[in-house]
């Protein structure tokens, strides 16, 4: 059986802990195959630092990844991924990051890029709707390998309508 894992934060989102080089060894412990890094994806002049890495911390962040695939060649393959929203306005900055990275995730978790409206809280009917058409039209776009927590629009939700 396979074991991988394509899901897998830094410390640059700003909510995550331990090294990348510590996650590649517990990754070879546990008998993976194959370890994807997925930071939050970061978007010009919108410094998140609790949610995702700065657009200056990407150089870094794609080098450190592509040491990390010559260093652990043989033992564990790595990839160098992202994980980001879908907005339109911001589609052909998606389409650069995905040129550079061998895939991308698509985690919707706001309702725009400046985390103003999240969909970790009671939303709305108009808000779900806005959230399936978001996933939707991202998926679309064949840029997303995958859809993160599809359910992030239940965290909070106690009641559900028709």
């Amino acid at each position: 059986m396979q074991k991988y894992n394509y899901h897998t934060h830094t410390t640059r989102c700003g909510h995550a802990v331990g090294t990348e080089e510590e996650y590649c060894e517990r990754a070879i412990e546990a008998g993976y195959t194959v370890l994807g890094f997925s930071d939050h994806a970061p978007y010009e002049n919108m410094p998140l630092p609790h949610l995702r890495m700065s657009w200056e911390q990407l150089p870094q962040y794609c080098d450190c990844i592509n040491e990390l695939k010559k260093k652990y060649a043989g033992k564990l393959e790595i990839k160098l991924g992202l994980e980001t929203e879908y907005y339109p306005e911001h589609l052909e900055s998606r389409k650069w990051l995905r040129s550079q990275t061998d895939y991308l995730i698509l985690g919707q978790h706001f309702m725009n890029p400046d985390a103003s409206v999240s969909y970790f809280r009671t939303c709305t009917d108009e808000q779900l709707w806005q959230y399936g058409k978001s996933v939707a039209e991202g998926m679309e776009t064949g840029l997303f390998a995958y859809v993160a927590h599809p359910d992030v629009y239940v965290f909070r939700q106690e009641e559900f309508n028709d």
